[in-house]
């Protein structure tokens, strides 16, 4: 089970390493890729959550427009389950799957041919095994693993490391009102696959 010290700790070294990743110098010495002005990309995410009792996966879709050289903007929209596992207040063990799906922006700033980092914000909603609404916002660094550019488009293989905040409000989902689900707060890897025009 989660605790809050170990969230917070989670949480701020992530951020610690958002903000010290922005401040390097950006793809000074690096070959300049032909501009392309937007895009799409489809994927896979896994998550672990910072309570243990869950874990998930799911699908991931970007509509990607080009701000500058530096930032770009993404529309999010990602379906994934959370399979959790726990036990009940008379010890009895309790299956729980909830489905969840994502609707955001993904703002980013490129680092170099090969690094980014953003930010998530947006809105999750949840069904199955409880029905809810909620802010959802986290940070990412996406990593490029393959890339190829043609004269028309360009084409990424991307690897997404990041966290994730999806507020649940202390759900009991266990039927243990001493052990609740207070957040699906997550560790989440990716990888996706990109096409820029």
């Amino acid at each position: 089970m989660k605790t809050k010290s170990g969230k917070f700790v989670g949480l701020t070294t992530l951020v610690v390493l958002t903000v010290l990743l922005g401040s390097l110098p950006t793809y000074a010495q690096e070959e300049q890729i032909p501009e392309k002005r937007f895009g799409f990309g489809f994927g896979l995410n896994y998550y672990q959550a910072m309570d243990s009792r869950f874990s998930g996966n799911g699908n991931l879709f970007l509509l990607t427009f080009k701000l500058s050289d530096e930032f770009n903007i993404s529309i999010l929209r990602e379906e994934f389950k959370m399979n959790g596992s726990g036990m009940s207040s008379t010890r009895v063990k309790k299956d729980l799957d909830v489905d969840c799906a994502i609707v955001g922006l993904r703002l980013q700033r490129r680092i170099s041919n090969f690094l980014s980092i953003g930010i998530d914000l947006g809105n999750a909603s949840y069904s199955n095994g409880f029905s809810d609404n909620a802010l959802m916002a986290g940070i990412v660094a996406t990593i490029t693993a393959l890339q190829t550019h043609e004269k028309l488009f360009l084409t990424k293989l991307d690897i997404d490391l990041g966290y994730r905040i999806l507020n649940t409000d202390n759900k009991d989902l266990f039927d243990n009102p001493n052990n609740l689900m207070k957040d699906f707060d997550s560790f989440i890897i990716g990888l996706n696959f990109k096409v820029l025009f």
